[in-house]
């Protein structure tokens, strides 16, 4: 499995509401969210309310996003002041409300996470709780009611075992592989969706690097096109990019001078007689005779023609 790891952190003025104490974490608390939102939806959501409900990390099947410290405690045990809510770090499992490939993904890289985070700390499987164990709740809903408490636990062993054993590292993988973009990328991948997003109307600069401005620019575009709002560039992002470019008018070319029109070159046999005499009246400078001319240097030599003193 790989994803990648995104600290999103809340900012400290939401203390207050969703992570008001500190912390030294004494567990972990498993959740299944109740909806199909991908990870970088969910924290920013769940940033954006003045609820008094949070987590410290959600994941996904492509993404392990962290939006409070570990050193921050979270509203997400349902058990007031008791140690879910203040001594436990929440970690929710995306696109539990369908399940499918989407929702396998996330449990897996969850999985991982969960035994990077043990080993980090040197901690053991009994660490590891459920949001049930806290308050009673049917949650994590998807792993319980499909009777798999006993599988994900094992094979957050397994996985553990083997970290410890150096089989296993989280890898994110290369730009070029994954199929998607995002803040922090840069690249010849980057610059080409820079391109687009000004095709589209944007006023990038396009330098090849995800910073906060190609971000914004993604999540309106996002908006303006009724797709996911992530503020990552994945294959809906540039399908629905690349339809867009391609509905706008083509831009007319411009008339370009040939190259073979010459500033000093002579003018036709039949028409020299004429043409040095305009010459001589002023009428033309006697530069590039066998160039089409403009409508307004015709308007300018018919002028001094007329104006032209017998």
């Amino acid at each position: 499995m790989t994803y990648t790891i995104i600290d999103k952190f809340i900012p400290t003025s939401k203390y207050a509401i969703k992570a008001p104490y500190s912390m030294n974490p004494e567990t972990i608390t498993i959740h299944n969210t109740w909806n199909d939102a991908a990870a970088l939806s969910e924290v920013t959501y769940m940033t954006s309310n003045a609820n008094q409900v949070s987590y410290h990390v959600a994941v996904d099947d492509k993404h392990v996003v962290q939006a409070i410290p570990f050193s921050r405690n979270a509203w997400h045990a349902g058990d007031g002041q008791g140690a879910g809510n203040r001594k436990s770090i929440g970690i929710e499992i995306c696109y539990s409300k369908s399940g499918g490939a989407k929702y396998t993904a996330a449990e897996e890289n969850a999985i991982d996470y969960v035994a990077h985070i043990l080993k980090d700390k040197g901690w053991g499987i009994d660490r590891v709780k459920w949001h049930k164990d806290w308050s009673g709740k049917n949650c994590p809903h998807r792993i319980l009611e499909e009777g798999r408490a006993a599988s994900v636990r094992n094979r957050i062993v397994k996985r553990l075992q083997k970290l410890k054993s150096g089989g296993v590292t989280a890898s994110v993988p290369p730009v070029s592989e994954r199929g998607y973009l995002m803040e922090g990328d840069s690249g010849a991948e980057v610059k080409k969706l820079q391109e687009d997003l000004n095709q589209a109307g944007f006023k990038l600069t396009v330098d090849g690097i995800f910073g906060e401005g190609t971000k914004e620019a993604v999540l309106k575009f996002q908006l303006r096109t009724n797709l996911e709002r992530d503020g990552i560039a994945g294959a809906s992002t540039k399908a629905k990019l690349a339809a867009v470019i391609a509905q706008q008018p083509k831009p007319k070319e411009e008339v370009k001078v040939a190259e073979e029109y010459k500033k000093d070159a002579q003018p036709s046999k039949s028409l020299a007689p004429e043409y040095k005499e305009t010459v001589k009246a002023g009428i033309t400078d006697g530069t590039y005779p066998q160039r089409p001319a403009t409508r307004e240097e015709v308007a300018v030599m018919v002028y001094r023609a007329f104006n032209k003193k017998q």
